[in-house]
């Protein structure tokens, strides 16, 4: 007699989550067309673990926003700021390595009105291709269903 082993235990997810924020030197301009340089990205692991904190050297030269983030340029050069394209292959080579080729969903707040497409434009912006296994999931819809009466606030 033939009998089937449950895996349900012991199965791998075929996909994970990643939590992430971006820091930048600016606003997407009203049509889309300018987007803004990242200065900083930090990526968490499902366990709320740093996988990924680096500071970003604007691409566009202009350090603006410290009032907002802190970040000056005295910041980028302590720090050693990446290029924005040793930033986003380090990023690509980290996430390969982590999770192969897992469906990779990147979490955060306000993703669809502000992270994705800066994170996308920036890695355009340098010639490199986003995988085709990374997936945006935005909580801002989410927290604001649950807290209705809250004031929209873009920082975390």
């Amino acid at each position: 007699m033939v009998t089937a082993k449950s895996s349900v235990g012991n199965k791998t997810p075929s996909s994970v989550n990643v939590f992430f924020d971006t820091e930048t030197n600016g606003l997407p301009k009203e049509n889309g067309s300018i987007q803004p340089s990242i200065m900083q990205i930090v990526i968490f692991n499902q366990n709320g673990e740093s996988i990924f904190s680096e500071y970003v050297k604007p691409q566009d030269g202009v350090v603006a926003g410290t009032f907002i983030h802190g970040i000056s340029q005295e910041t980028l050069d302590t720090n050693n700021a990446l290029s924005m394209r040793d930033a986003a292959e380090s990023i690509k080579t980290m996430l390969r390595s982590k999770y192969g080729r897992k469906r990779i969903n990147w979490v955060a707040y306000n993703t669809f009105g502000f992270d994705q497409s800066v994170l996308e434009a920036n890695f355009k912006a340098v010639g490199i291709k986003m995988p085709i296994n990374w997936y945006f999931s935005d909580l801002l819809p989410i927290v604001k269903e649950l807290y209705p009466d809250m004031k929209p606030n873009f920082k975390l």
